[in-house]
């Protein structure tokens, strides 16, 4: 057997990064990351103020690889045509099953992030409510520090006062 290629056949090895075998990308971070970053940072800036808060990080981030793939989806989809070959029909279909599920993933994670109307109104409510069971906090706080501010303005401190009392 000789080192020399079959039937005299050569080609350049793969490098690392090639993308000959991506049929469609929707599973390489490559292709998906960088649309979801855009995606995700399209919500920030233009989506409720409340997708700001960390705890909507995982979600968002979840919602914007969900586009991504779906978009890949929609592109290998498009560039296929009518006209195509009986493997690549099996292909299409199974392409075409994961972008009806990634649809449905797509809608359900929009309802739970607010971007429809009604679980938007409803999660602005439900932040409302939170602030406004908040704010009588709030103000016995703001009531303590400016207490312990006069105290301190005076010369004495919460502190000398309990011991004050504990002595009488």
């Amino acid at each position: 057997m000789s080192n020399e290629p079959a039937r005299g056949y050569s080609w350049e090895p793969f490098r690392p990064g090639h993308e000959l075998s991506i049929k469609h990308g929707a599973y390489s971070p490559r292709k998906v990351d960088p649309k979801a970053r855009e995606i995700v940072e399209t919500l920030l800036e233009t989506g409720p103020s409340f997708l700001a808060d960390p705890a909507y990080a995982p979600t968002l981030w979840l919602f914007g690889k969900t586009l991504a793939r779906f978009e890949l989806f929609s592109e290998y989809l498009d560039a296929q045509g009518s006209e195509i070959e009986d493997d690549e029909n099996e292909r299409r279909r199974d392409a075409s099953n994961k972008l009806d599920r990634l649809t449905k993933l797509a809608a359900d994670l929009a309802s739970k992030l607010g971007l429809d109307p009604s679980t938007r109104a409803k999660i602005e409510r439900d932040l409302a409510q939170g602030r406004a069971s908040l704010a009588p906090l709030i103000a016995e706080g703001r009531r303590f520090r400016e207490q312990a501010e006069r105290q301190a303005r005076n010369g004495s401190s919460p502190d000398q006062k309990d011991q004050e009392v504990e002595s009488e």
